[in-house]
């Protein structure tokens, strides 16, 4: 894929924020169009499941629920699948949002302005290569925490059982999984940070699943530390950006609910809305902060703007 060569240089923060910022209102619509596209449609069944289940409905059906001695398999195998199939749907949507946003960012960076459409028709090509990435970023970031997890769960079950050395076992066990858990954390977030630019070595340089990773481990190679620190003050200012919409909620939301069985739906879906909304504004933002990221770590690790230089001066024709 063409490299972007739109003002390629070291940015400072303060700097790198604003590019971003700016590019995000030269375009808004556009980036607000793609995301919401994909990721407003969930949201709001999402909103609407909130509703039902956290309103005053959910005491009566949980009620029901326990009343029955023996559920029906095929009741729970239904509502697994179902939950299953929302959550395939949800990480498939994100991923191809995800992957039409960059190569319309790409495009802006290079002075064109493809439409929502064919931002998305463009990025479908590179959709399954970007999904694998994703899939085996979050299995090696949250696969270690969520065995962890099983066996914390797998030894309070044996301590339950009452026998004295199946308690014991369960005991040493959750000892084990306590500090397995310490370490499997901090392996996430390792982890987490050196593979933080897979989904632009996945689509801008068209990069294979685990050749994404590769390469996202040799781009931060050395400003881990920072790259961590920059997530950490990116999570601050989206959070900060989210949280006043948010808040305005809570005050007519708390009073609408101080009794959870007399909790209006209405209100509940409004306010889970009103964060869908906010989510589809700032899911842009992320990727063309992180991908100018991506961009002055190369320029500055691997001179791209100087490989770019030399490229142009090939490609244009000698003067006789």
């Amino acid at each position: 894929m063409r490299q972007a060569r739109q003002d390629l240089r070291p940015r400072s923060l303060p700097d790198l924020l604003d590019a971003s910022m700016s590019i995000y209102r030269n375009s808004f619509l556009h980036f607000v169009g793609i995301a919401a596209l994909s990721q407003l449609p969930l949201g709001l069944v999402t909103a609407v499941l909130t509703a039902v289940f956290f309103s005053g409905q959910a005491p009566t059906l949980l009620n029901s629920i326990s009343q029955v001695r023996q559920p029906d398999p095929a009741v729970i195998a239904a509502a697994l699948s179902g939950a299953l199939l929302f959550v395939v749907i949800s990480f498939v949507a994100t991923s191809f949002s995800i992957a039409a946003l960059l190569h319309s960012l790409h495009a802006r960076l290079n002075g064109s302005k493809p439409g929502v459409l064919q931002s998305y028709a463009a990025a479908l090509r590179r959709v399954p290569s970007l999904l694998l990435a994703r899939f085996l970023y979050l299995l090696g970031t949250s696969g270690l925490i969520f065995v962890v997890a099983l066996l914390f769960v797998f030894g309070i079950l044996l301590i339950a059982a009452g026998d004295g050395g199946s308690a014991a076992i369960g005991i040493i066990m959750l000892l084990v999984t306590v500090i397995g858990g310490i370490v499997a954390v901090l392996a996430a977030i390792y982890l987490t940070i050196r593979w933080q630019f897979h989904p632009q070595t996945s689509y801008l340089e068209e990069q294979g699943p685990v050749s994404a990773l590769r390469r996202s481990q040799k781009v931060v190679r050395g400003r881990w530390w920072f790259t961590l620190g920059f997530v950490i003050v990116l999570g601050l200012f989206t959070s900060a950006l989210s949280a006043t919409p948010q808040l305005i909620l809570q005050v007519p939301l708390q009073l609408a609910t101080i009794n959870p069985e007399d909790a209006n739906p209405v209100v509940l879906m409004l306010a889970n809305t009103v964060q869908t909304i906010v989510a589809v504004l700032l899911f842009p933002v992320n990727q063309i902060i992180l991908t100018l990221l991506y961009y002055d770590y190369r320029v500055r690790g691997e001179a791209l703007d100087l490989q770019l230089a030399v490229s142009d001066l090939r490609e244009t024709p000698s003067q006789p």
